[in-house]
């Protein structure tokens, strides 16, 4: 919980005031969201009850706020008149005499505050195939809702937030970049409290790259034909589908879509291969005990048939094609991803220990290992 007299609490409550007539820091306490690897996140608290979702938005990943408001707007008066009560997106609130969602505040930082959805949870790690089910139905739904507007409507159109975000390509330079920049050792011991059993006793960065090179050439290939194909038949996509950006309801509601700030151009793809991501393995994205992962694949089949169900009228023959390595796509691409930033200092994931984003690369990487040997018989 933040102190209630600090510097920091003092920010957040001019920040709030903005959006609530009625704020009186005396009834509220904040406490910093422990998810999430790129905004700053706080959850509201009112007389004990959580009430809202405070986010600063990061200016370095969304150089280009105003684009990101501007798509947000588009996406959910989008859904709003053609969803068919499958899904519910999260609506921030508005300031206050105004239709504005984001304040911008002295610094020029960008925030926005979403009702904090009491009867609706988030999962980490998929607990139940019930669970995998609804997930990939919410998503397959929003998917659909983008892809397929009505006979009235114009397509939705979104521009870019992040450039090149699901491409191998680009992905790969940066870790070349990387790679050849990095000066400190090729062996990298393990953080001591992650000396397990299981575990080797270093993380060999050889190795590692081994893994890049081994898979570089079919995922560059498959990006090829996907990117081909979406010029053919232009495809939007959330791009962040893991488990934890729908919330699930208790009590029978809609499921709730969020994270919206990646909803761009992309191939539907990308977000059943990145439900697979995390749904499919057993433990936290950062397990540091490897024996205790491995891949539910029922949990998989789950996800993916609820999906498929909602989108498969929409693919053509080339995404049919590459279903069965949609989660290996992603699971690759994110290895790539944390194992770049440890090359680069850890400076674009959150972390808390020297070796956390290598835990993180090694976990994807793993994943992709499972996910090949399933897909390939």
């Amino acid at each position: 919980m933040i102190e209630p007299n600090s510097v920091l609490f003092e920010s957040l409550s001019r920040v709030l005031r903005n959006y609530l007539t009625d704020f009186n820091a005396q009834d509220y306490a904040i406490q910093p969201h422990p998810q999430g690897h790129i905004h700053h996140s706080y959850v509201v608290v009112h007389r004990n009850t959580p009430r809202y979702f405070l986010q600063r938005i990061n200016s370095e990943e969304f150089p280009d706020p105003k684009q990101v408001i501007s798509n947000h707007k588009q996406i959910y008066d989008y859904i709003d008149k053609v969803e068919n009560g499958i899904i519910r997106l999260a609506k921030p609130l508005s300031i206050v005499n105004s239709d504005d969602w984001y304040y911008s505040d002295d610094q020029g930082y960008a925030w926005r505050l979403v009702h904090y959805y009491t009867t609706h949870h988030s999962h980490q790690t998929c607990p139940t195939q019930h669970i995998a089910a609804q997930a990939g139905l919410a998503f397959g739904a929003y998917s659909h809702a983008l892809n397929s507007p009505p006979k009235h409507r114009q397509p939705l159109t979104l521009k870019p937030t992040i450039p090149n975000f699901h491409s191998i390509a680009w992905r790969l330079q940066q870790y070349t970049t990387a790679k050849s920049s990095y000066t400190g050792p090729r062996l990298v011991p393990y953080e001591e409290a992650h000396s397990l059993k299981g575990n080797p006793s270093v993380f060999d960065l050889s190795q590692l790259d081994t893994i890049v090179q081994s898979h570089a050439q079919k995922f560059t290939a498959l990006e090829a034909d996907l990117t081909h194909s979406e010029q053919q038949h232009p495809r939007l996509a959330h791009n962040d589908t893991k488990l934890n950006n729908v919330l699930l309801s208790t009590e029978h509601e809609p499921p709730i879509i969020i994270d919206l700030d990646t909803t761009m151009p992309g191939s539907i793809l990308y977000d059943l291969g990145d439900g697979l991501r995390t749904i499919g393995l057993s433990g936290a994205e950062d397990e540091a005990n490897l024996d205790l992962l491995v891949l539910h694949m029922d949990f998989c089949s789950a996800f993916r048939e609820a999906f498929l169900h909602q989108v498969d009228s929409l693919l053509n023959k080339t995404e049919q094609r590459y279903i069965h390595l949609a989660g290996s796509y992603m699971a690759y691409i994110m290895g790539l991803r944390f194992l770049t930033d440890y090359l680069n200092g850890n400076v674009y994931y959150a972390t808390e220990y020297e070796t956390h984003n290598l835990i993180r690369s090694r976990n994807q990487f793993h994943l992709l290992h499972l996910m090949m040997e399933e897909a390939n018989g």
